[in-house]
C-alpha cells in the first residue's frame, strides 16, 4: 500500500506546459514540481513531466488521479469531480534504470471541458521502487 505525501506545487515555471520532477534517496520529491498550466482548445498545449531517477534504485512512476479543484488555494480536488486531463502519448507510467531519465506527457484531449475560465485540478505522481511506494500530489492549472 502507498504512502500519500502533500507536495503543494510552486508556481509555474518560465514554459508552464512542463514539469520537472527529481526523485530522490527512499523516493523522496524534495522540490515541488511547478505548477502546470495548460490551454485545451485555443493552443492545444501538451503537458511534459521531465523525470530523473537519483534515488538509486530502478524505479517508475505514474502520474494520474487528476481532481478538479473548487478553488485554487485547495489542497486536493474533489473526489467526485475526477478529469482526464491528459491524452497520454504512450503511457502515464515510465520506468527508469538508475541514474536514468524520461518524458511522460501529451495533450489536453480535444473534448475535455473546463467548468470556469481555469479549472483548477490536483493529481498525484505515484513513485514505486524496490523499497517504496509513494503518492505525492502537485497542482495543474487547464485553461480553454
Amino acid at each position: 500500500m502507498s504512502t500519500t505525501n502533500n507536495l503543494p506545487s510552486g508556481p509555474p515555471g518560465p514554459m508552464p506546459a512542463i514539469v520537472h520532477v527529481t526523485v530522490g534517496t527512499g523516493g523522496q520529491i524534495t522540490s515541488a514540481p511547478e505548477t502546470f498550466g495548460v490551454h485545451h482548445v485555443l493552443f492545444k498545449n501538451i503537458v511534459v513531466w521531465v523525470v530523473k531517477n537519483e534515488c538509486g534504485e530502478p524505479l517508475s512512476v505514474t502520474i494520474g488521479k487528476f481532481l478538479r479543484k473548487d478553488k485554487p488555494k485547495d489542497r486536493h480536488g474533489r473526489a467526485s469531480d475526477p478529469v482526464e486531463a491528459v491524452d497520454w502519448l504512450v503511457s502515464d507510467t515510465l520506468k527508469l534504470e538508475i541514474g536514468g531519465a524520461g518524458l511522460l506527457g501529451g495533450p489536453v484531449p480535444k473534448d475535455y471541458h473546463a467548468k470556469g475560465l481555469i479549472d483548477y485540478v490536483s493529481y498525484t505522481i505515484r513513485v514505486t521502487g524496490n523499497s517504496f511506494d509513494i503518492e505525492w500530489d502537485p497542482d495543474g492549472e487547464i485553461k480553454p
